[in-house]
């Protein structure tokens, strides 16, 4: 699992509405439009010495409508989307050609074990 790399790193999980993200994303980002999740790099360059990755925000409201939309549980999205923001702070970044594939694969992979783990 990618997160290896990083045993005893610290994360902070904001969870908040559709305007506050979106605000976030327009004055970091410059997309004037609420997303689902955003990741803010502690440091410019993660790695595996790194022990604050960084921060993790996440709508609610984007989770919930997207919870409906893939027919799952909100928490369910929740957690996607909070593993979506972790990779995105050890260095993958699904806008980069080629990365869209591999990103979702390790979200997967990263989801299916801790979901394993979770449920005994």
């Amino acid at each position: 699992m990618v997160l290896q790399k990083w045993p005893e790193s610290e994360v902070s999980v904001w969870f908040t509405g559709n305007r506050d993200i979106r605000l976030l994303n327009s004055r970091y980002r410059g997309k004037n439009q609420a997303t689902d999740v955003l990741a803010f790099y502690q440091t410019d360059e993660p790695d595996a010495g790194t022990k604050v990755l960084g921060d993790v925000v996440i709508s609610v409201e984007k989770a919930v409508h997207q919870a409906k939309m893939f027919r799952h549980t909100v928490q369910a999205e929740i957690e996607r989307l909070l593993v979506h923001g972790l990779l995105h702070l050890v260095g993958f970044d699904h806008e980069k050609a080629g990365e869209a594939g591999i990103m979702h694969r390790e979200e997967f992979s990263m989801l299916r074990k801790i979901r394993k783990q979770l449920n005994g």
